[in-house]
């Protein structure tokens, strides 16, 4: 039986286009910035970019996400995803 991938992979499928599985580009991540109810210029979205060591401005690959995302906590939700960049914040 295939296995239910986790939240977190998830959410980062909803976002994805069609054209590309792998790379969350601006489109996608400005869909996200709405899900999580925050500006595109929010200081979430530079944690964020940290948090998953994005290696180009605007873009995350399938890969930063995974290990990035599993490391600040897995969120499986835009909502839950912004109140674990809220506490890195909050934290530095």
């Amino acid at each position: 039986a295939a296995t239910t991938p986790p939240p977190f992979v998830t959410l980062f499928d909803t976002l994805a286009p069609a054209e590309s599985d792998q790379v969350l580009g601006p489109d996608a991540v400005e869909r996200l910035c709405t899900d999580m109810q925050v500006e595109p210029d929010n200081v979430l979205l530079l944690v964020l970019a940290w948090v998953l060591d994005a290696s180009k401005m605007g873009y995350f690959t399938r890969e930063e996400w995974e290990s990035g995302i599993q490391q600040l906590g897995s969120a499986g939700t835009p909502h839950a995803l912004r109140q674990q960049l809220e506490t890195v914040q909050s934290a530095q």
